[in-house]
């Protein structure tokens, strides 16, 4: 499946609401969470092969994935909101990646491996 942005968020938001999202991606602004029920400031969830080529990461500076790489997906992290400025790509599940302090993370593209 291959979504834009726009239609993105409001299709895996159905699909996690039916149960059948197998991954998600957890956004935090400021710490790593220590906590499984710790506040983050967004997230999306989806199935294995969706195509998410530019959603919003709403400027946060930690991200944790679930079941990623188990799905076999990758994540790439951009600094612009258009998906530019590439900070790199992740897929380590269950561990929190912090983007640098002088960069911020504005958005992502999560793609099959």
């Amino acid at each position: 499946m291959r979504f834009t942005s726009s239609t993105a968020f409001i299709t895996l938001a159905t699909l996690a609401n039916l149960g059948s999202a197998t991954w998600k991606v957890k956004f935090y602004k400021s710490g790593c969470p220590t906590k499984p029920d710790a506040p983050e400031t967004g997230s999306i969830s989806g199935e294995k092969g969706d195509e998410l080529w530019c959603i919003s990461a709403g400027w946060a500076h930690n991200i944790v994935l679930e079941n990623i790489d188990a799905e076999g997906m990758t994540v790439e992290l951009f600094s612009g909101n258009d998906c530019s400025g590439s900070i790199g790509k992740i897929s380590t599940d269950n561990f929190c990646h912090v983007i640098p302090s002088d960069t911020v993370l504005a958005a992502a593209r999560i793609l099959p491996k």
